[in-house]
């Protein structure tokens, strides 16, 4: 089996059926869109508090090419 080329191919490849498939493709292609329009402070207050949030659209995004992996973000210093 090859590697999987989109997070659509991943959860096939995994077994999803695709009426799930396609409804978590669409779900969480709309949270890393929403994640993505962040600035800074408020992806440091995700990183903080809801750390698996932003994992779930760090993962989306290693699989679709040119997406932010989000990569360079740290929680605010005030934790």
């Amino acid at each position: 089996m090859n590697a999987p080329t989109s997070f659509r191919e991943a959860l096939d490849q995994s077994g999803m059926v695709d009426t799930r498939r396609n409804s978590l493709k669409y779900a969480i292609e709309n949270l890393h869109s929403s994640i993505a329009m962040m600035d800074d402070y408020h992806l440091a207050v995700l990183q903080r508090d809801y750390p698996d949030i932003l994992n779930a659209a760090r993962t989306y995004a290693a699989y679709e090419h040119g997406l932010n992996r989000f990569e360079t973000v740290k929680p605010p210093l005030d934790t």
